[in-house]
């Protein structure tokens, strides 16, 4: 895990609380996650993601949705943030897995990662 997250998740936080918090990145050897947005379609000033075509969103809502059909997994937080450029917090939203990639689009932001949380339930 990076240093941002190991300052974010604790080791003995999350291991008390139950939970696994893990990062997705876009090589193996790489803390790196920006070709996840790579060739995303951006419109309204480029606040508002209109295609998702060669991007890897799809490809991480069909991982979260294979997830939560798991009997041992209640749900599954998804948080992202540029830590980069400094952008405000933009909210909190409970959906289903299946409405990840619709829920990212949906955020307005100014730059390519939605400082966003995403809390996957059943």
């Amino acid at each position: 895990m990076s240093f941002n997250g190991k300052q974010k998740y604790p080791d003995a936080s999350y291991r008390k609380q139950g939970y696994i918090p893990f990062e997705i990145v876009d090589e193996k050897e790489s803390y790196q996650c920006e070709g996840i947005f790579t060739h995303a379609v951006y419109e309204k000033g480029e606040e508002e993601i209109v295609s998702l075509i060669g991007t890897k969103l799809p490809n991480l809502q069909c991982f979260f949705e294979e997830l939560m059909v798991s009997d041992i997994i209640d749900s599954i937080v998804c948080s992202m943030e540029d830590i980069h450029n400094g952008q405000p917090f933009m909210g909190r939203f409970e959906i289903k897995a299946n409405e990840f990639c619709k829920t990212v689009m949906s955020v307005k932001h100014r730059f390519q990662v939605p400082s966003i949380e995403l809390c996957m339930i059943k």
